[in-house]
């Protein structure tokens, strides 16, 4: 491992698996936001009271 930063390559079986990490990484934060969107959609009409014009 040392070798290949010290020759500035990074061996293919790293860099895919850093892709995966960052893709895995930016689907959990989507569906969380997604799933906090949901909650406040559901959850916040029913908890601050509505002002009628």
């Amino acid at each position: 491992m040392t070798r290949a930063l010290d020759a500035g390559t990074v061996p293919e079986g790293t860099r895919r698996a850093v892709a995966d990490a960052v893709h895995a990484v930016y689907l959990g934060a989507a569906g969380a936001a997604a799933l906090a969107f949901l909650v406040l959609l559901v959850l916040a009409p029913r908890t601050f009271p509505v002002l009628k014009d």
